[in-house]
């Protein structure tokens, strides 16, 4: 599926800069890990879809 048209991972948020300066406990950004967020989640979709578990 990818990402959605008309999202970015690089569009600036509302957290934009200040996450760079107030790191999460495990060192990655709030934009960092919402793009690992949204990359887990993707994957999942796909490996779901694969299984033939969702259309």
């Amino acid at each position: 599926m990818g990402i959605p048209q008309g999202l970015s991972l690089n569009t600036p948020t509302e957290f934009e800069g200040d996450s760079e300066k107030r790191p999460t406990k495990t060192g990655a950004t709030v934009r960092g890990s919402a793009a690992e967020l949204l990359t887990a989640l993707y994957k999942a979709e796909a490996e779901v879809r694969a299984a033939g578990l969702l259309k």
